[in-house]
């Protein structure tokens, strides 16, 4: 399945969410350091203020509606020829890198430790929970080296849980990792991870 999303899917994502929705801080960071990475130190201050006064504490939480204008924000400026939906993955991976980056993260690859990625799988339902207020995710495993987790009320793009779970598989030190994606409907989708 092609992973789409474009611009007006992902502006249009802010107005969906409820109040009280929430992300945590980190994940905002992580975004705005991969364009700053590829795109230069200027463009975070023009995101930012764009969405937010200041840069996020990365342990508070902050409103999923302000999360989901960022993304899309940081998604059209490292648009290029690759896509949206690539830019949208790539920012999904850095989210990985910052949680794994995060005392949540540390702490979880200090349990689950390196080369196991079922066990790090097994605590995504966990992971995705302490860094976003919405989403109900499931865990099984379908064989020695593949798993599927599914998600429901979702409002996170496949791209960006595609790059996330590649992420989390590079976290833990997986070779020849694949994430597959299988819709269910807009807020649902499973993804087959084999390695």
């Amino acid at each position: 399945m092609e992973l789409s999303v474009d611009a007006n899917v992902l502006a249009a994502i802010s107005t969906r969410v409820t109040t009280g929705t929430t992300v945590r801080g980190f994940v905002f960071n992580a975004m705005l350091d991969e364009v700053v990475d590829k795109r230069g130190a200027a463009f975070e201050g023009d995101l930012r203020n764009q969405v937010m006064r200041k840069r996020p504490s990365d342990l508070l939480s902050y409103p999923a509606s302000d999360y989901f204008k960022l993304l899309h924000l940081c998604a059209v400026s490292l648009d290029d020829a690759a896509g949206i939906p690539e830019s949208v993955r790539v920012l999904g991976y850095a989210c990985a890198a910052g949680f794994f980056r995060s005392p949540m993260g540390r702490l979880l690859l200090g349990i689950v430790g390196r080369g196991d990625p079922a066990r790090l799988m097994a605590n995504e339902p966990t992971a995705y929970a302490t860094s976003f207020s919405f989403g109900k995710r499931t865990y099984k495993r379908t064989g020695e080296r593949s798993l599927e987790l599914t998600h429901a009320e979702d409002f996170l793009p496949a791209p960006y849980n595609v790059g996330a779970l590649q992420g989390a598989l590079d976290a833990v030190g997986a070779k020849a990792r694949k994430v597959t994606f299988v819709p269910i409907d807009r807020d649902a989708a499973r993804y087959d991870i084999t390695w």
